[in-house]
């Protein structure tokens, strides 16, 4: 019987031994390189191995703890002048961002920083020949950034997947194989829902075909480098890629058409963690009968907020004397609360945890994918006011949920406006109860995030490439 049964684990061995994968994950975005990390750190928890390859491209990004082993990449002085740069034109792109093409004009700039960074990580010799003596199984990263495919190339890894940290990109049908249908489908930049008149699906359309053809014009930037030093590899090569692992869920989405290769993991940075709050927060959520929270995160900085708006939103906030406003604000010599006896202002806070603590009526925020799957999973209804790139579709998709409700940028000039708007979600018990709904389909799923994205890895690891 003993015999028997070391025979019968024997034939397990091989299915149960760690994998080895690659990560490429640039310092590009804080919310990007939090989700792409998660993935790293999930695949370690399910008992395999991850190296993670990163460039120090923006010193503003915020880099999480990792499980993973990390090699970094040597730093390209003017790739960091180029990024930041950048950062400075973005912050103050989204207080006056006014129609996609300062999206774009940003979005140019960042993969100029790339392209420069990327060609200099192509020539670190060292991290190279160190990557070279180990043996990966599969490897993934994201498109924003190509250069981690042609990485992969030059090290001869087949069993690639795609990961991305917002809902499906326009144009990314190439990789993923399913076709992009505007006539229903909102583009990945729109504010349109699914349910659109006849010029707002023109619109989508049209908006749709710029896109794609924008982001390959930008992309295609990389292709002299990898022409000189990958031999062989172009940006398109992505496209063999046999998993396409997308941040978004079906529970909590726009329907859309997928295929074989789309691997959903919306939720996947929020499982786990600790959740006990401190005593200076629990005593902040105990001042008053409700507690909202605001902030526009990591990027968008309410301190260089337009001070009409800010003077709008400190008077409506004024107006609702039992409500806590914690407001994440990076001035403290701005003295922003002095007046106002409401109002919290924090550098800093506890997002994930007051997210989930009940005592929360709502969330205000910019609408970026990172804080829309926190508030969504933690059942936490959502104000959301959509600043830029994704953040519109986003806005419309909770709109669609019932979860949440949209207050356009312009409107913050306006306490009345703001006033009513908030006055109007606190009253609001179908909201809070469709809310919490939502959290407990996510919740409940027959499959977590985690649980799909490691078993389709070791799929892919372990058959790949998959056709």
């Amino acid at each position: 019987m003993n015999m028997w049964l070391f025979s019968s684990l024997l034939l397990f061995l091989p299915f149960s031994s760690a994998l080895r994968f690659l990560a490429y994950n640039p310092r590009i975005g804080t919310s990007h390189f939090t989700f792409v990390n998660a993935l790293c750190d999930t695949l370690i928890e399910a008992g395999h191995e991850v190296v993670m390859i990163t460039s120090p491209l923006d010193e503003h990004i915020r880099v999480p703890n990792s499980k993973a082993k990390v090699l970094v990449s040597q730093q390209s002085d003017e790739a960091s002048e180029i990024a930041r740069r950048n950062y400075e034109k973005a912050i103050r792109l989204f207080w006056s961002y006014g129609s996609d093409l300062d999206f774009f004009e940003i979005f140019n700039s960042l993969n100029d920083a790339i392209v420069k960074q990327c060609n200099y990580t192509l020539r670190d010799t060292k991290l190279l020949d160190t990557l070279r003596k180990d043996k990966f199984d599969a490897a993934f990263s994201e498109p924003v950034d190509t250069c981690g495919f042609a990485i992969f190339h030059l090290l001869g890894i087949e069993r690639l997947a795609v990961a991305m940290s917002i809902a499906t990109l326009t144009g990314a049908f190439q990789v993923h194989g399913a076709p992009h249908l505007p006539s229903y489908i909102p583009g990945s930049m729109t504010q349109f829902g699914d349910r659109m008149t006849f010029w707002q699906r023109l619109q989508n359309t049209v908006s749709h075909g710029l896109l794609y053809l924008i982001f390959i014009k930008i992309q295609a930037k990389a292709n002299p480098v990898f022409n000189e030093l990958v031999p062989g590899f172009e940006v398109n090569d992505i496209v063999k890629a046999s998993l396409y692992v997308v941040n978004t869920n079906p529970l909590a989405d726009f329907p859309t058409v997928i295929t074989h290769k789309v691997i959903s993991v919306g939720g996947i940075t929020v499982q786990g963690g600790n959740q006990t709050l401190s005593k200076e927060w629990n005593d902040i959520l105990n001042l008053r009968k409700y507690s909202i929270l605001l902030s526009f995160g990591s990027g968008a900085r309410s301190a260089d907020m337009p001070q009409q708006w800010k003077t709008a939103m400190k008077e409506a906030f004024r107006r609702i004397p039992e409500v806590t406003f914690i407001w994440k604000y990076e001035e403290p010599s701005h003295k922003l609360s002095a007046d106002v006896d409401n109002i919290v202002e924090t550098t800093w806070m506890p997002q994930r945890q007051l997210l989930k603590d009940g005592r929360l009526r709502a969330f205000m925020t910019h609408g970026g994918a990172g804080s829309i799957m926190e508030a969504t999973h933690a059942g936490t209804p959502l104000i959301v006011i959509p600043l830029m790139g994704d953040q519109f579709r986003n806005a419309a998709l909770i709109d669609r949920l019932g979860t949440g409700i949209q207050l356009r940028k312009e409107h913050l000039k306006s306490a009345d406006e703001i006033e009513k708007l908030i006055r109007g979600l606190i009253s609001n018990d179908k909201i809070s109860s469709k809310a919490k709904l939502v959290a407990a389909q996510l919740r409940d799923q027959p499959f977590q995030p985690k649980e799909r994205f490691v078993r389709n890895m070791e799929f892919l690891a372990r058959y790949g490439p998959l056709t």
